[in-house]
């Protein structure tokens, strides 16, 4: 056999070894598995802390018997506040791979009382007796903070710029605040801007369908306008602004509008 061949034949096995070694090598992914996490790293006392569980293996998990905890750390150890030996009423039965169930805790003990400012972690228990499955995992740690002002913000915007008379306007509205906000209240009004100012040619006194109550901090939420006037009529072609008012326990308004235009 001459040199080459032999030399070709040797890199060959080489080659085969090192993907062999390198096959073993990789870790297999674990059948069930999760992570938790939660959405903030700060919160203003009393507000609502949510959190979220991801199926990070690969097969579904069943989450019937999951229970969860809320702990606040104490002289350097972790002592329990809150718990719910149950599944949050929002958690599914089974979560597919991927997918992430959300819930949320309140900021207050098992006997109703909002929890003081400090360092806190949520603690999170799967168990599947079927499949001799348990495991917990906890969230990085997060502050309460008593002295922090919860900002409350939306914004409003909407889907086109211009629009033709008769047309359907879609709004979407967002919570980009540090805390949910209150939508019972939903209020919101189409302007005509002319040149004596700007005129209300469209009035609602009622939450749009589809957008809850209250509306999660992050969470958006599209509605549709029929560009129909107070007397049923279409609006004329001009400048027009939506405002929207949502209440404000701490007194006035959270406001957002946003501008558009409509064309014959």
């Amino acid at each position: 056999m001459r040199n080459t061949e032999r030399h070709s034949m040797r890199l060959s096995i080489v080659l085969v070894s090192c993907i062999t070694v390198l096959a073993f090598a990789l870790p297999a992914l674990a059948a069930y598995d999760f992570s938790v996490a939660r959405d903030k790293g700060s919160y203003a006392v009393g507000s609502t802390v949510t959190i979220q569980l991801t199926n990070t293996g690969t097969e579904s998990l069943s989450l019937r018997s999951m229970r969860w905890m809320v702990q606040v750390k104490e002289s350097g150890a972790w002592r329990e506040v809150f718990t719910e030996a149950a599944k949050p009423s929002t958690v599914s039965n089974d979560l597919p791979v991927g997918d992430i169930a959300t819930w949320t805790w309140n900021g207050k003990d098992n006997e109703g009382t909002t929890q003081p400012a400090g360092e806190y972690r949520v603690k999170v228990w799967v168990i599947m007796p079927r499949h001799s499955y348990q495991d917990d995992k906890v969230t990085s740690s997060f502050t309460l903070t008593s002295g922090w002002s919860a900002k409350k913000e939306i914004t409003v915007t909407s889907n086109m710029a211009q629009y033709h008379v008769g047309g359907i306007v879609n709004f979407t509205i967002k919570n980009t605040g540090d805390v949910a906000v209150d939508t019972s209240g939903f209020n919101w009004i189409i302007y005509r801007h002319t040149s004596s100012g700007p005129q209300a040619r469209s009035t609602h006194n009622s939450t749009p369908a589809g957008i809850p109550n209250p509306l999660p901090v992050g969470a958006s939420r599209t509605w549709s306008w029929d560009m129909r006037n107070d007397s049923g009529g279409f609006v004329n072609p001009d400048d027009y602004e939506l405002e929207v008012k949502l209440p404000n326990v701490s007194g006035g308004a959270i406001e957002g509008n946003c501008f558009f235009k409509v064309v014959p």
